[in-house]
């Protein structure tokens, strides 16, 4: 990641952006870019450097390398005021799902990337971001 202090701010973790999120689109998935998640050691170009991604099927035109770290944690949330609400539909995340009732009227959906109890050190994962898909029926 860049070395610029985000909002400038020295610390040495990326505060993510909110504006970053898309709403949802025509098909009810919601996009969430790596700037709009928050990733420890993220503002700091010795574990985490911004990438271009090519061609390769991805629907973020950039994400962020991982160097190398022993503690991962990448957190983020997202308003559920993005999804169009319907009764028994289920949203689906990758590693989990959720459900949003209709007596829910705001509120956020909060979710991570953790691995922090052990200290093997990781390396060479390449973080686009994620996207929020509405399950079918």
């Amino acid at each position: 990641m860049d070395s610029t202090p985000q909002n400038g701010h020295t610390s040495p973790h990326w505060e993510g952006n909110c504006s970053y999120i898309k709403d949802s689109d025509a098909s009810g998935s919601c996009r969430i870019p790596v700037r709009a998640l928050s990733i420890t050691w993220g503002n700091d170009p010795r574990y985490w450097q911004w990438v271009t991604l090519g061609e390769d099927g991805t629907q973020f035109g950039e994400g962020t390398m991982l160097q190398q770290v022993n503690w991962i944690e990448v957190t983020g949330k997202m308003d559920l005021s993005l999804f169009e609400k319907r009764p028994n539909v289920w949203k689906e995340l990758p590693g989990g799902e959720f459900s949003i009732s209709n007596s829910i009227t705001g509120g956020n959906v909060e979710f991570g990337i953790f691995e922090v109890e052990t200290d093997r050190w990781k390396g060479s994962m390449v973080l686009a971001g994620i996207k929020v898909n509405p399950k079918t029926p």
